[in-house]
């Protein structure tokens, strides 16, 4: 087997270089004005500019990486592990618990004509642990430096030695530091404190024309956080009660906000990717207050008191940043 280094950029350089003690300063307490830590980075204050961004920054975003954090154990503790039997160690102390560490395993895998190539690679390095609590139905999922990577590629050429006539890459990241207590059904997260990062990047040519590509980072401090919904997350039919601090990296800055659900938040199918009903109440740390109500097919934004009532197509667009 081949060992490939994984190439991932390790939170100590992004957001955990932001202490517990930061956020939580950031988010409510004093002034707000620094995320902390070795880059003492500035917070952004919540606007009428960011305010699409902050709640789905507390929500459908957020709901996502929960949604890929859930997968992610399932096969580290599964395929992987056997995969992997020269870099990895598995523990199973009893039929609730086991705990496996990965040390830059790499699985490779690729065939090649003389107009056709794909190639696929998993990469995995860190710890990661999970128990079970049969009388709660509840499992925790604890990551330690955990780092998994999946890309490849697949190209076709109209013959031998010419150009690339059709081309899909894919390339996805997914780290943790952290604990994440959640149900199977993915009914309920909760987190004391936890740093996630999901980078998730695609690129595609085809009849010989470069095609847009999509490009994904969602990169997380979260603690106090906890979310249930009526049904699993990635359904479109719901309703969700939440709360918690979060810290979002946003270009090179942060976003930290503390937020709560006034009433629970309710979508259907039809109303993706407004709710119907429901309220939701965010605070930054420099005395700013969000609040966003959802009613049938309207959403009002409050800032510091001040409302602004549009229509669900146009949250839609302010949405689709």
């Amino acid at each position: 087997m081949t060992t490939i280094q994984p190439r991932t950029t390790r939170f100590s350089a992004t957001l955990l270089g932001i202490t517990l003690g930061a956020t939580l300063t950031a988010c409510g307490g004093g002034s707000g004005s620094h995320g902390g830590g070795g880059g003492d980075e500035a917070t952004l204050p919540l606007s009428t500019e960011n305010r699409a961004l902050a709640f789905r920054s507390v929500t459908l975003d957020l709901w996502s990486t929960l949604n890929i954090a859930h997968f992610i154990p399932d096969g580290a503790f599964g395929w992987l592990a056997d995969q992997c039997d020269e870099h990895s160690d598995l523990q199973e102390p009893d039929e609730n618990s086991r705990t496996v560490s990965f040390t830059q395993c790499a699985i490779t895998d690729g065939n090649e004509t003389p107009t056709r190539t794909d190639y696929t690679a998993a990469l995995v390095d860190g710890m990661l642990s999970q128990h079970y609590d049969s009388e709660s139905g509840l499992r925790t999922d604890t990551f330690s430096r955990y780092a998994s990577r999946n890309l490849g590629s697949y190209e076709e050429m109209e013959e031998a030695g010419g150009p690339v006539f059709y081309h899909q890459g894919w390339d996805t990241l997914f780290e943790a530091e952290g604990s994440v207590t959640q149900a199977n059904d993915r009914t309920h997260f909760s987190i004391e404190q936890a740093a996630l990062r999901y980078l998730d990047t695609t690129t595609q040519i085809d009849a010989g024309v470069e095609l847009e590509g999509d490009y994904t980072l969602q990169e997380y401090l979260i603690s106090d956080f906890h979310l249930d919904s009526s049904d699993v997350l990635i359904l479109m039919i719901n309703q969700f009660d939440t709360a918690g601090h979060v810290v979002r990296r946003v270009g090179d800055d942060l976003l930290a906000l503390e937020f709560t659900t006034v009433t629970a938040l309710e979508r259907t199918i039809t109303s993706h990717p407004c709710f119907t009903h429901g309220e939701l109440h965010m605070t930054d740390g420099h005395g700013n207050a969000l609040n966003i109500l959802f009613s049938n097919n309207e959403v009002t934004f409050m800032l510091n008191g001040v409302a602004d009532t549009i229509t669900c197509e146009t949250f839609a667009n302010e949405m689709a940043l």
